[in-house]
């Protein structure tokens, strides 16, 4: 799948920048039809503030947004029925900044939401967790939406005020931008580690335990060499596992040949370079390698065989929260498996509860991940 698509939604089509409006990057709904997501797409740009009047007419819009005449009317037609816009035979107007009480208006009700905010790279890797909680969340009747942003976007949302109807969940955001959320009325939601200075909710994985664990599994069964291959990223959890990695061999009681930490970009050529790199230092004792996803263990594997070196006689490798499916090597990997299926209804549960009572459960959860032996 290419890198501007997820679960085969093209992101550049749905829909692109609006030049007269100054759109900012697109919102990317899932299980839902064009002029839906059109519709999210122009109200919370309306309510943003990034829409005024005058509004280009409907033959313009459509090619500046790049969709087909029905699927704009079809959204503009429902954002009329929110009062949030007026149509006439001289063109569209916005009418209010703020939609009418959705709830009150006849034979409709609140639409309910979910809105996903992270980085590009973050919502790609975390795809299959994301999908999940949308079938979760579609079967209750709640919509999930996802918009890639920049800290210059994250700042803007942070400053806007709560809404009643939507749950902001922020996904892998550094943690010194965490606190830019503390204001608002209704907290976030953290997908992924959160500081725990904030007392935000958050649900993430123990990576904390699964990478000691990993770690001393190695070193119990005799390992000197010990490497940790991480992605360069300012993610509290990837600060973690290597603080967690180097403590784990610091107050290990035997001594060790070699311990190292190695960041690499999450790019072909980075990752095909440093593996490159760490295979010519294989010799003698063997390694022990803890490789976290989402750098890719394939391209690990092809450049140890390339080398002559045996798996996992010389080496054996630690998969950290890879997709199962990747791993199909014919080469032993032990695999620290993401609980994607409990992480997506630990978020339903977050989520059924904020719609129902109003407020956001200061849930604090590290899922444990599962071990198994693959290959």
């Amino acid at each position: 799948m290419s890198a501007n698509t997820i679960l085969g939604i093209s992101v550049a089509s749905l829909p692109g920048p609006v030049h007269h409006a100054n759109f900012p990057p697109t919102s990317v709904n899932f299980l839902r039809d064009r002029s839906e997501q059109l519709t999210d797409f122009l109200r919370e740009r309306i309510l943003d503030g990034n829409v005024s009047n005058p509004l280009p007419s409907t033959r313009i819009w459509c090619q500046q947004l790049g969709v087909g005449r029905p699927s704009l009317m079809n959204a503009l037609r429902t954002l009329r029925r929110e009062g949030l816009i007026t149509m006439t035979n001289r063109g569209t107007v916005i009418t209010q900044s703020r939609p009418k009480d959705l709830a009150s208006m006849e034979g409709e009700q609140t639409p309910r939401v979910v809105r996903v905010l992270g980085q590009t790279k973050a919502l790609d890797e975390c795809e299959h967790k994301l999908h999940l909680l949308s079938e979760l969340l579609q079967s209750h009747g709640i919509q999930l939406t996802l918009e890639y942003c920049s800290l210059a976007r994250l700042k803007t949302i942070a400053a806007q005020p709560s809404r009643s109807f939507e749950l902001l969940c922020l996904l892998s955001i550094p943690i010194h931008y965490q606190s830019l959320f503390l204001r608002r009325k209704i907290p976030p939601l953290i997908m992924g580690l959160g500081d725990p200075k904030l007392s935000l909710p958050f649900i993430t994985n123990d990576l904390h335990s699964s990478t000691r664990h990993a770690t001393l599994s190695l070193l119990r069964r005799g390992f000197k060499r010990i490497v940790m291959l991480n992605i360069e990223s300012k993610a509290a959890g990837v600060a973690q596992t290597v603080e967690t990695f180097r403590k784990t061999c610091e107050t290990w009681t035997h001594p060790l040949s070699h311990v190292e930490e190695i960041l690499i970009w999450n790019d072909f050529l980075s990752m095909q370079i440093a593996f490159e790199r760490l295979a010519a230092k294989i010799k003698g004792d063997p390694y022990g390698i803890l490789v976290f996803s989402p750098l890719s263990v394939g391209i690990l594997v092809t450049s140890l065989l390339q080398r002559g070196i045996a798996i996992p006689k010389q080496v054996e490798i630690m998969a950290m929260e890879h997709q199962e499916e990747t791993l199909r090597f014919s080469v032993p990997i032990t695999h620290y498996a993401s609980p994607a299926v409990r992480s997506a209804k630990e978020l339903l549960h977050v989520a059924l509860h904020y719609f129902e009572t109003g407020t956001v459960q200061l849930v604090q959860k590290m899922l444990p991940m599962k071990v198994n032996k693959l290959g």
